[in-house]
């Protein structure tokens, strides 16, 4: 079947097509019109045809095909259409389809367009849907969103897709792409422009705390490059990555910590315990020998309870670590 791309799309009637539905082949929608149509969980027919929409791929310069198969063996257009901002069903009730039409006029009774302090609306599935995809590693759907979002400007100024928009946790897409260990994903968000490396969610982990403590090494690799890193953020606790990283025995995360210029080897969190008395407590033999050796590194820093990383290990059994530290500490 050959379509013609340069027709503008069904919805908005203002932006070319991109998108090609699967399996009937038609080609309907432009980018952003799928991605609020679309969205995790709604299920379409082809508004030509009346076929199941098992498959999306898109055109032009976007990225391949994204497949969602549905589970609702009769989907409807009219749950999605019902679902999207006003505005969106406007443009559809005017594009002349009567099952659109129907659909956009029983959603605009009574509604208003929730905006932001600008006056441009923020689109909630387009948020939600990015923090969906870079969570699940979704490749294809997080670049679909963030071309998107870089070619707002010319198509539709009022559209703002947040990369820095957050769940329930105040989670953003970075921290749930770092956390589940996804490098392509967390490469293209860093790349977004406004992307907010050292965001907190609601315990007060970063991204590279996330990354650290789940021993993420390539992910770690990607944040300690982007620009305004913070390393020292500490969470509500007072961890930071190193902390966090000694505890769990991420040796290789806490190499590349100590890799880094602004590292501080002696930071401490509420308890007093520095990422050298958690390991040598929990005896993260590996750890403590790459802190021993790190520049500025406070052997003889004791916690809240005036007890040093050689008194943990030392009560511990921790037969090599004790040893690590003694040929470390300085000689009076």
């Amino acid at each position: 079947m050959q379509e013609d791309w340069d027709t503008n799309c069904i919805a908005c009637c203002s932006a070319p097509r991109v998108v090609r539905l699967r399996p009937c082949g038609h080609a309907l929608y432009c980018g952003i019109c799928t991605i609020r149509a679309f969205k995790p969980g709604a299920h379409l027919e082809c508004a030509t045809c009346t076929a199941g929409v098992m498959q999306l791929e898109y055109g032009g310069d976007l990225p391949p095909s994204v497949t969602r198969m549905p589970t609702d063996p009769q989907p409807t257009l009219a749950n999605a259409v019902t679902s999207t901002p006003l505005e969106f069903l406007t443009a559809r009730a005017a594009s002349g389809d009567e099952v659109m039409a129907d659909a956009a006029r029983a959603k605009l009774e009574g509604e208003e367009v929730e905006g932001s302090d600008d006056g441009g609306v923020y689109l909630e599935e387009e948020e939600d849907a990015l923090i969906q995809a870079a969570r699940d590693g979704d490749l294809d759907r997080v670049q679909l969103l963030l071309h998107l979002d870089a070619g707002n400007a010319d198509r539709d100024p009022e559209v703002n897709i947040n990369v820095n928009a957050t769940d329930a946790d105040e989670a953003t897409a970075l921290m749930w792409a770092v956390h589940e260990g996804h490098p392509q994903v967390v490469t293209l968000l860093l790349a977004a422009d406004g992307i907010d490396v050292n965001a907190v969610d609601a315990s007060g982990k970063t991204a590279l705390i996330c990354a650290a403590h789940r021993g993420h090494a390539e992910v770690v690799t990607l944040l300690l490059g982007a620009d305004g890193i913070d390393v020292n953020a500490a969470d509500a606790s007072g961890g930071t990555a190193l902390i966090c990283a000694a505890d769990k025995g991420q040796a290789e995360v806490v190499a590349l910590l100590l890799g880094t210029t602004s590292i501080d080897v002696n930071a401490a969190d509420v308890s007093g315990c520095t990422a050298l008395i958690c390991a040598a407590y929990l005896g993260r033999t590996e750890v403590v020998t790459l802190l021993v050796a790190a520049e500025g590194i406070d052997v003889n820093a004791t916690n809240s309870r005036r007890r040093t990383a050689l008194q943990y290990a030392s009560a511990e059994g921790h037969a090599a670590i004790v040893e690590l530290l003694r040929r470390r500490r300085p000689r009076n």
